[in-house]
């Protein structure tokens, strides 16, 4: 139970550093990213010392690969959030996100489809696990 608990919290803490990188695209986290941030970094079982230790680097942080397609769905789902949790979508974080799916082997003709679905959400109060299988089926398809 120990390695599956230990292979969780690695994919975790991989997703908390590709939020890092993506939050910082712009050179800033607004408080708002630093609460995903925080808020990650606490079901990750991060701690202060070690998310300090992330942050400080965060300007050299890149998005890295996840596992299976579900997680690289949750974790593109996750960097669209924090890519709109100021409000704003800056031409450098679009990039960015056509980057990092690009990097988690999303085509570009998917990535507007995917950013869709996640404003959907927002604006819907839809349930995340209800979008992501929609993102899912969209990847699949």
């Amino acid at each position: 139970m120990d390695l599956f608990r230990k292979r969780d919290q690695a994919r975790l803490r991989t997703h908390l550093k590709n939020i890092v990188a993506l939050a910082n695209a712009d050179g800033r986290l607004e408080s708002r990213e630093m609460a995903l941030i925080q808020k990650t970094a606490a079901t990750a079982g991060v701690s202060r010392e070690e998310l300090d230790e992330i942050l400080d680097h965060a300007g050299e942080m890149h998005v890295s690969l996840s596992g299976s397609v579900t997680q690289r769905i949750e974790q593109f789902y996750d960097l669209i959030l924090t890519m709109l949790v100021d409000g704003e979508i800056e031409v450098h974080e679009s990039q960015m996100c056509l980057d990092v799916a690009a990097i988690l082997g999303f085509e570009d003709s998917m990535v507007e489809a995917l950013i869709g679905d996640v404003i959907e959400s927002i604006h819907s109060d839809l349930d995340p696990a209800e979008v992501i299988a929609k993102m899912h089926a969209q990847v699949a398809g």
